[in-house]
């Protein structure tokens, strides 16, 4: 089975910023860096994230979508992502797993989420970054910002094999599933990923 492929995994996070300012307007390049900045935890790898968002955003949305395949070379553990206790998606009613919400209740939060002012959404603990990152209500950013977490849970739970649950990845890959059949198809124009290894 190949590996999923990380071209830019041995740079450093500042030399990732630097390549960032260079090549600015390239869309493809800057959806890739976010998939690298995926597999970081440091606040600098959160606040690059940021500024490649709010970029994406202003360059009219384009992004590569997420894969849930795994780097199974990394180990057992999990994917950094950096984020709250409280996630917007949790926050907002969506939760996977055989304690989580119906197939039916998921995708009403998803869609609240997708088309929600989140800014009035605010948990306490989440910083004023965090809710930035989600973009405006109905944009790419904010499709992009939702399938890179579901795709990073997912992730994360399939390296875990101490906590797998194959029930959840299930259901968050047909979540993905969901999200790209209603608001992908016919409005955003950017590759779109297997969730199959190859």
């Amino acid at each position: 089975m190949n590996q999923p492929e990380r071209p830019y995994s041995r740079l450093e996070t500042d030399d990732l910023g630097k390549l960032v300012g260079e090549r600015r307007s390239d869309r493809t390049f800057l959806s890739e860096i976010l998939q690298e900045l995926l597999y970081r935890k440091r606040k600098v790898a959160g606040e690059l994230r940021s500024v490649i968002y709010q970029r994406i955003q202003e360059l009219g949305g384009y992004f590569v979508w997420p894969t849930t395949n795994t780097d199974e070379q990394a180990g057992n553990g999990t994917l950094e992502m950096d984020r709250p206790k409280v996630g917007m998606l949790k926050q907002m009613g969506y939760q996977v797993g055989l304690i989580g919400v119906s197939d039916e209740n998921r995708r009403d939060a998803l869609d609240a989420v997708f088309s929600a002012d989140l800014s009035l959404w605010k948990h306490p603990k989440q910083p004023v970054s965090y809710i930035a990152e989600w973009g405006p209500p109905e944009s790419a950013l904010r499709l992009q910002k939702m399938a890179n977490s579901i795709a990073a849970f997912t992730k994360n739970n399939k390296r875990n094999w101490a906590s797998r649950s194959d029930h959840s990845i299930i259901q968050w890959e047909a979540d993905l599933a969901y999200l790209k059949e209603r608001y992908y198809v016919g409005r955003f124009n950017f590759g779109w990923p297997s969730t199959n290894p190859d």
